[in-house]
């Protein structure tokens, strides 16, 4: 072999001495053999083929791996998470549902309608029943159509939105929206947000059982809890309808017009009108543990006035609203 590549280096590089040129060879026999030795890799391959050939620079070593053992285990950083944040802890900042409720919350309903669509058109069950119930009231631009409203409710109904149950159930139990008037059909919608936890489904369904309608007995008891549990969750509704359960000693509550009072201004500090209506009455007879004051009756009497006024419903739209509409109905009834 080294006569072969000295042939080659005396014919190729006859400018190089004879001591140099056996110098080469040295290092290109060592090459060949390395090669032999390790047939694959191509960089001595190479160059046993070729002596002339420029040689890449050796790669920087590679750090050095921490020898088995116990110890601190090296930081590792992960990459940045991908997908939706609000797996996180929060909704991500372009949540268009999220930023519709904060737009409503202001009463810019316009904005709420246009970001609620967004989020609708995307399949978000709850923004579907918040756009039906803009379209139920006319508000945001749109126009008052309960038909649309039904359609919305509907399809965050069935893609299990408590809202939309609800929503739902209030107009199959009064036969509006082009639906037919169906009370099993309320009460199966109500009790499917009732079941997910839902306050406003616990305090209707409580209802049809205080009243034993809906293909459900009429079992006070079972209305006091459904009642406690919405009450407990600031349900404005469920506060009043616990608190008359106190004032008269229904439901197998005893007679307590102290903790009917306390619901009752629960209930008010909401702006319910019966709730109201009612504390006006305690103060003008100075039950309930309440100062007899007629003035404060009068005040409290002209805020659930507002029911009938019409000022209430400007304020219909909120996390409350189906409470409110149904308690400015019983406030005009009694009155």
């Amino acid at each position: 072999m080294e006569t072969r590549l000295l042939q080659r280096l005396w014919s190729e590089r006859p400018c190089e001495s004879d001591a140099m040129k056996r110098h080469h060879t040295l290092l290109l026999a060592g090459a060949a053999l390395a090669c032999l030795l390790q047939p694959r890799d191509p960089v001595l391959a190479q160059l046993a083929s070729d002596p002339f050939m420029s040689v890449p620079a050796p790669a920087a070593p590679a750090a050095q791996r921490p020898a088995p053992g116990p110890g601190p285990k090296p930081e590792v950083k992960s990459a940045p998470q991908q997908g939706n944040v609000a797996t996180r802890g929060g909704p991500p900042p372009s949540d268009p549902f999220r930023l519709g409720k904060e737009a409503f919350g202001r009463r810019d309903y316009t904005e709420a309608a246009r970001l609620f669509r967004v989020s609708a058109d995307q399949g978000n069950a709850a923004a579907q029943s918040r756009l039906g119930q803009l379209y139920f009231q006319g508000l945001g631009g749109l126009p008052r159509d309960e038909h649309e409203a039904v359609r919305l409710y509907r399809s965050g109904a069935e893609k299990g939105d408590p809202w939309g149950q609800v929503e739902l159930g209030v107009l199959y139990e009064g036969g509006r929206g082009g639906v037919t008037r169906d009370e099993r059909e309320a009460v199966r919608l109500y009790r499917a947000a009732a079941d997910k936890g839902d306050a406003g489904g616990q305090y209707r369904l409580g209802t049809m059982y205080a009243r034993g309608r809906g293909g459900v007995p009429k079992d006070e008891r079972e209305a006091v809890r459904l009642y406690g549990l919405s009450a407990d969750k600031g349900e404005a509704g469920a506060q009043y309808s616990l608190g008359t359960m106190y004032a008269r000693g229904g439901g197998g509550l005893p007679k307590d017009e102290h903790e009917a009072a306390r619901l009752y201004r629960l209930a008010a500090d909401q702006d319910n009108a019966a709730a109201q209506a009612q504390l006006g009455a305690m103060y003008r007879s100075g039950r309930g543990g309440l100062p007899k004051d007629e003035q404060e009756a009068q005040r409290r009497s002209g805020l659930a006035g507002e029911c009938r006024k019409g000022s209430f419903f400007s304020r219909l739209f909120s996390e409350r609203a189906r409470a409110r509409a149904q308690n400015c109905e019983a406030a005009e009834n009694r009155n």
